[in-house]
């Protein structure tokens, strides 16, 4: 009988066969082989020959089963026998009866049994698709057959979760499988999310075909199979404001100035959840709108969160704004927007007061003045008249002025709202040429303040007037009679020359100019004689008020020839100029010396 076989295995027994002839030297020797076989499953192979009387061989003939297929045999192996009488008798070979050898060649039953085979039914991989780090996900359970006939020679099968690569998880273990059975319920894989990342891997399933209960032949170990797993694991979006304060400035009336918060998304790369964020704020005096509806992983958004600042009244402001932020699936894991923790951006504002110039005077008159005098500047006094609530530009500025006006100053630092500044800006004048001059000194006026850039207010204009006068210069001048009238410094000297006696009367012309270009202080006179003389004056008068260019004459001086000798007389002009700014001066004495 031989031992129950698996399909594939190997079934042999060898025959004992024993020489009962007498060992008394008188017998011949035994041969034996095989005949045929009842059925085509026993295998034999083997033969003996020359078996010495009353020897027993147990090795060489062996009967077997062929393993390729399960099943029950059952039959006989005819085993032919032989009386050999070499090395005895020496009268040949005698054929034995096979029936009458002594020798059971009966098999009577061998069963063949198959291994288990394990067949993994679920289809691969097994998907768990994109899941929020830290979400537990439910194990899928593994349909597992014993894919062999159930006809009672199929072992059972064992299996057990055995190891994993990447996230992959893998648990449960079950026994005795029978033949076209599925498990469904006893090996789970699942996935572990505690980590971000691709964690697609394998779980390795062990097997075993176990002969309990069928075949007795125990366990044999199967090859092991990869069960193929995948699944994306996202982590949380994880928000950096960029901006953690702001500070605003305009002035009152400005459009509403505004800034973007900058809001990065600062996991590192694509198996990251989308950010999505709103802006908020119920501190007074600020704005806020904008959403983000999904940043991705690694990105900034610079302008969709803004803040502005209320510029409808002055003063400086203070508050927070609050950023509500959540993880969203959208577009990853599809998993419901996950509330993040707010955040606050720090908010300053300052809203301020334009400032207002105000000038005085509106025009300024240097009235007349001389050609070369050295004229006093004047003040411009500019006010900033802009109301004084909680916060204020102040005003600066400067001054120019065209030829031959000269401006200078500026306000430095500003003038505060409700201040005056009357010592910074100043007009002059340069005297260096005679004219009647008008103009305009210009102020150009900034609203100023530490946050915002300069706001240039209109420009105002203050008239400028002068008269640049030329000095009166007075000068003696002939105006008939010939003679000889010479000037040497203030000196004017006529001379009537050698005149003969008896032939009449010497006449001269003169008279006084104001010798200047206009426009010119006007000139005046007296004339001082002292003593007689023999000369004949007439019309040194006092005069006044003699234009530029102008002359006084009718001064008439004449020399009777009716007496010999040498004459010579001197009067003085004391001339003097003045003009319609009330000046009134000296000026240098001439003498009109007579010869």
């Amino acid at each position: 009988t031989l031992a129950n076989q698996r399909v594939g295995g190997t079934a042999t027994q060898a025959l004992s066969l024993t020489n009962t002839a007498a060992a008394d030297g008188y017998s011949e020797r035994l041969n034996a082989s095989f005949g045929g076989v009842s059925d085509a499953r026993i295998t034999t192979s083997g033969a003996i020959s020359l078996l010495a009387a009353g020897a027993t061989d147990t090795s060489r003939m062996l009967v077997g089963l062929n393993t390729a297929a399960a099943g029950t045999v059952s039959g006989t192996a005819t085993v032919r026998l032989q009386s050999d009488g070499t090395g005895t008798s020496g009268l040949g070979t005698t054929a034995l009866p096979d029936q009458n050898v002594g020798v059971s060649g009966f098999i009577t039953t061998a069963d063949v049994y198959r291994l288990a085979n394990p067949v993994i039914q679920t289809p691969q991989p097994v998907a768990f698709g994109n899941v929020r780090i830290g979400t537990p996900v439910a194990a899928h359970a593994l349909a597992i057959k014993n894919e062999v006939p159930a006809d009672g020679f199929s072992e059972q099968l064992n299996a057990t979760a055995n190891g994993t690569t990447g996230g992959v998880t893998a648990s449960g273990a079950f026994t005795l499988l029978a033949p076209q059975a599925v498990n469904t319920m006893s090996i789970q894989v699942g996935l572990d999310t505690s980590v971000a990342g691709n964690r697609s891997g394998v779980a390795t399933i062990t097997f075993q075909s176990d002969g309990t209960g069928t075949s007795g032949l125990g366990i044999t170990n199967l090859p092991s199979q990869n069960v193929q797993v995948s699944g994306n694991v996202y982590r949380l979006a994880t928000p950096v404001v960029n901006t953690p304060s702001v500070t605003l400035a305009a002035r009152v009336g400005d459009a509403s100035p505004s800034t973007g918060i900058s809001l990065t998304n600062s996991s590192p790369d694509i198996y990251t959840e989308g950010l999505k964020a709103g802006v908020s704020t119920a501190s007074a005096g600020f704005t806020a709108a904008g959403a983000i509806g999904n940043l991705g992983a690694g990105a900034t958004d610079t302008s969709t969160l803004r803040v502005g600042l209320v510029t409808g009244t002055a003063g400086t402001f203070g508050g927070t704004a609050t950023l509500a932020l959540a993880s969203t699936g959208a577009g990853t894991t599809g998993a419901t927007d996950y509330a993040l923790a707010n955040q606050t951006v720090t908010l300053g504002g300052k809203v301020y007061t334009p400032a207002v110039a105000s000038v005085a005077p509106a025009s300024l008159d240097f009235g007349i003045v001389h050609v070369g005098d050295t004229v006093t500047q004047k003040i411009i006094a500019v006010t900033n008249s802009a109301p004084v609530p909680a916060l204020n530009d102040t005003l600066t500025g400067s001054v120019s002025a065209p030829g031959p006006f000269t401006a200078s100053g500026n306000l430095g630092a500003g003038v505060a709202a409700g201040a005056t500044d009357s010592a910074s800006l100043t007009v002059g004048l340069t005297t260096a040429t005679a004219g009647i001059y008008t103009s305009s000194a210009t102020l150009q006026f900034q609203s100023h303040n530490p946050d915002l850039a300069d706001l240039a207010l209109a420009d105002t204009t203050v008239s400028l007037a002068a008269q640049v006068n030329n000095y009166a210069r007075p000068v003696f001048e002939q105006v008939a009679g010939g003679f000889s009238l010479t000037q040497s410094g203030s000196t004017f000297t006529l001379d009537f020359g050698d005149l003969v006696q008896g032939t009449g009367l010497a006449t001269a012309s003169l008279g006084v100019r104001n010798d200047v270009a206009g426009p010119a202080d006007l000139l005046g006179g007296t004339f001082e004689r002292s003593g007689t003389t023999v000369f004949q004056l007439a019309g040194f008068t006092d005069f006044a008020d003699l234009a530029a260019g102008d002359l006084f004459g009718g001064l008439s001086v004449g020399l009777d020839t009716a007496t010999l000798g040498l004459f010579d007389y001197s009067l003085v002009l004391h001339p003097y100029g003045t003009n319609a700014g009330g000046f009134l001066g000296s000026l240098g004495d001439l003498t009109l010396a007579l010869h």
